[in-house]
């Protein structure tokens, strides 16, 4: 029986469970650690400024403190339930040699907060660098969010919200919460009706909407693809300017490099978005 589109339960779980494209995900965080953990030990910059009570809800910024640059600031994925400012920072030197200061910023997971809760504290930690990254070396007048996964489900929950930025980019995101909200995630995320309507992105586009690039991998699940494509149509449909990135060969985690990769068109585009000239 369809429980939604033409999924049924067990198919509806698997199109909303993205470990199922690769056998294991660990060598990824490894990774994302690993270079997260050289680019603390090489680059300057601030690390665990607070931007609220709760002790995750830091941030680490990498770049000369002593300019003031175009601002990256990236939100990090993990299902809305795991990682952390600990695997937030592996595109850090790319941007910053590019000219760019970057703003990685963590905060609490489900379920020890509410997605709600979530959503607010990632928008609290984007108005804190409004408001002081300029002490770090930020322009606040130029600041871009990226975010990855569920760091893109925020980053498109900020970018709705009227928040001054200058651009945001999504990657391989969800945009509608409905279809999660009747998965197996939401056995975590415990949303209702209400719930999922209030943080669905595409609930909420108006005009007035930042500049934007959306990206996902082709091989993406199905359900994932679907949700960039409706959601860049709709940012289209008041108006917004988007670019959309369809990326071959890349899948849900791989998408990542991507955002660190220069002679890729999503780490171009943000580029773009940042005012910082490609190479």
């Amino acid at each position: 029986m369809p429980v939604y589109r033409d999924y049924d339960q067990a198919q509806l779980d698997a199109q909303y469970d993205q470990r199922t494209l690769v056998p294991d995900l660990a060598p990824y965080i490894a990774k994302w650690r690993e270079a997260t953990t050289q680019a603390r030990d090489k680059l300057p910059g601030a690390r665990n400024l607070s931007y609220g009570p709760s002790p995750r809800q830091r941030i680490d910024t990498f770049g000369p403190q002593s300019e003031t640059r175009p601002v990256l600031v990236f939100l990090h994925g993990g299902a809305w339930r795991q990682l952390s400012l600990e695997e937030s920072g592996y595109m850090a030197p790319v941007f910053v040699e590019a000219g760019a200061l970057v703003a990685s910023a963590d905060f609490d997971l489900v379920p020890d907060v509410t997605l709600d809760g979530q959503v607010a504290q990632a928008k609290a930690a984007v108005d804190w660098l409004i408001d002081h990254v300029e002490d770090h070396g930020g322009d606040p007048q130029n600041l871009v969010l990226c975010g990855h996964s569920s760091g893109a489900h925020l980053a498109a929950m900020i970018a709705t919200a009227g928040t001054a930025i200058a651009g945001v980019a999504m990657v391989s995101g969800c945009y509608d919460l409905e279809p999660v909200r009747l998965s197996a995630r939401n056995d975590y995320l415990r949303l209702d009706k209400e719930g999922a309507r209030r943080n669905s992105p595409i609930n909420r586009l108006s005009s007035g909407l930042p500049p934007a690039v959306i990206a996902y991998g082709n091989g993406e699940l199905d359900e994932f693809k679907r949700q960039g494509r409706d959601f860049a149509a709709a940012w289209r449909h008041v108006g917004g300017r988007i670019d959309e990135i369809e990326r071959i060969g890349r899948n849900h985690f791989d998408m990542t490099y991507d955002i660190a990769d220069p002679t890729s068109p999503l780490h171009r585009q943000i580029r773009a978005l940042l005012g910082l000239a490609g190479d």
